[in-house]
């Protein structure tokens, strides 16, 4: 969804054929310090929250060194492509999920 008031919203789930495995819910904030962070909510629990680390013209870095996995979160774009990659500090077990405009 596009930005109002300060805050995104986004929804995923996954799954095979007619059967759900997975949903989160997610926001992207800004506090009134005018931080950013991204708040995952995994299978509806309790948010975790990934401040914003980085920006460029294509992309936005958002990490968590104390959350167990993912510790990063990165968004790139690829013309008409969004790519959403999560993966620990170092890069490491990365997993990528690519979106594209209908």
């Amino acid at each position: 969804m596009p930005p109002r008031g300060g805050v995104m919203l986004g929804a995923n789930r996954s799954g095979e054929g007619g059967h759900a495995k997975a949903f989160e819910f997610m926001r992207i904030v800004e506090d009134k310090q005018g931080r950013i962070s991204f708040l995952a909510y995994p299978g509806g629990k309790s948010p975790v929250a990934f401040p914003l680390v980085s920006t460029g013209s294509q992309q936005v870095v958002f990490e968590n060194a104390t959350n167990d996995y993912p510790q990063r979160i990165l968004y790139r774009r690829e013309g008409k492509k969004l790519m959403a990659t999560v993966s620990k500090l170092d890069g490491g077990d990365p997993l990528t999920w690519t979106f594209k405009r209908p």
